[in-house]
């Protein structure tokens, strides 16, 4: 009866990490396209998506708590008394919070100051502007932090796999690429910060994936 409970909630772990992949392409797909000429201009095409905005970031936000759920359930699967599994499921939480302080942000508060200000005499519309530069650099910042820590997550789940042999050891040889190429993007993201994003975003989907996968399949728990 124990090994079939575990691996009832391994699926659902699985399953909701490939939820989580999903509603996280959404921001890509579906954030629009804002700016403008002049300070009240740039806030009136942010107001102008306000719905938009709150809609996306908030799957975003969504896609992250889902994400917590499936690797928490990932990590008492590995083992919460080994201290690689509480590095890596501490550091995956930081990043996990980090990202949706971020999205709240960029969604939610950004999107009230341009709606507020966006009527506003120039004098004030110039004041929200600046305002919104200083929130443009918070919200890089906090999701370069989330990015490097997440990074370094997968980097310890991986190295708890890769000794168990089978599907574990080909996921944590796939967690290994997916730190490398999360790191270059990261470490290059000044000369193409959009393809960066889109890159470090598409490895840790790919990431989730392989740990879906071998939920799934509970290969890991068959060879603890």
């Amino acid at each position: 009866m124990k090994s079939i409970g575990i691996t009832h909630e391994s699926r659902q772990a699985s399953i909701l990490l490939v939820i989580a992949v999903i509603l996280s392409i959404i921001p890509f797909v579906f954030d629009p396209v804002t700016g403008g000429p002049g300070p009240k201009e740039y806030l009136k095409s942010f107001a102008a998506v306000h719905n938009m905005k709150a809609f996306v970031f908030g799957a975003a936000i969504v896609s992250f708590v889902i994400s917590i759920v499936g690797f928490i359930s990932f990590a008492v699967m590995l083992g919460l008394h080994r201290i690689l599994v509480q590095f890596g499921l501490t550091l995956f939480l930081i990043g996990c919070f980090s990202s949706m302080i971020a999205s709240f942000i960029d969604g939610f508060v950004a999107v009230s100051i341009s709606t507020v200000f966006a009527d506003s005499p120039i004098e004030e519309a110039k004041l929200a502007f600046n305002f919104f530069i200083l929130l443009a650099i918070a919200i890089t910042s906090v999701a370069n932090f989330s990015w490097l820590v997440q990074a370094l997550a997968t980097l310890a789940f991986s190295l708890c796999l890769i000794r168990k042999g089978g599907q574990s050891t080909t996921v944590a040889i796939i967690g290994f690429f997916v730190v490398g190429i999360a790191l270059a993007a990261l470490f290059w993201k000044s000369a193409n910060p959009l393809f960066a994003i889109r890159t470090i975003i598409g490895v840790e989907g790919i990431w989730s994936i392989a740990v879906a996968t071998l939920l799934w399949r509970n290969d890991y728990c068959k060879h603890v």
